[in-house]
């Protein structure tokens, strides 16, 4: 259904029309600007794992252990919120959604990340990739697992695995040590 300036339909002025073709175009291209964002918290995840240096439990470890977990929360909100708009433009454009379509509402803005945060806790937990764990879980929810739509779900799961295996590597570097172990127990 092409869009038409006919009252009588959702898009009735010129400038809803346009923000449509934009959001259309949007979709159609490479998301340069998401990958920039999603790469700034790999990075930032990075120097925070290389500044901890395993070395004890101090104010340090402990602050580099939560910044990439408050960063990576700023980031899904602000994303959130951009998913949120689009889908309410779609609604406004009369958008035929496919049953597999994510449903940006307020309730699914946080159980969607909240579902990628413990399957990034569990297979950092028990040791494997945070792919392995959401996959099966976005085909149960009936949800079509698109790399662009999964990727901002995904981050959490990565930082979650990341805040699990911090700890866990620092526990296994100083298991040989009980000198270094005695003083945290």
């Amino acid at each position: 259904m092409v869009p038409s300036y006919d009252p009588k339909t959702a898009i009735a002025t010129k400038a809803e029309y346009d923000e449509y073709v934009k959001t259309i175009e949007q979709h159609m291209s490479i998301p340069l600007r998401k990958v920039a964002v999603l790469t700034s918290v790999w990075i930032v995840l990075f120097v925070c794992s290389i500044s901890k240096k395993f070395l004890g439990c101090n104010w340090s470890f402990v602050a580099l252990s939560v910044v990439p977990f408050f960063y990576a929360l700023a980031i899904t909100m602000w994303r959130s919120s951009i998913a949120v708009h689009e889908y309410n433009l779609k609604i406004k454009c009369q958008h035929v959604f496919h049953p597999t379509d994510f449903i940006w509402t307020p309730s699914t803005v946080v159980t969607y990340p909240g579902v990628a945060f413990m399957a990034g806790v569990t297979a950092g937990a028990v040791g494997i990739g945070g792919a392995m764990v959401l996959g099966p879980i976005l085909l149960l929810m009936s949800k079509e697992t698109d790399p662009v739509g999964v990727m901002w779900i995904g981050l959490r799961c990565c930082v979650g695995r990341a805040m699990v295996l911090g700890p866990i590597l620092l526990l296994m570097s100083k298991e040989n040590d009980p000198v270094e172990v005695s003083q945290f127990v």
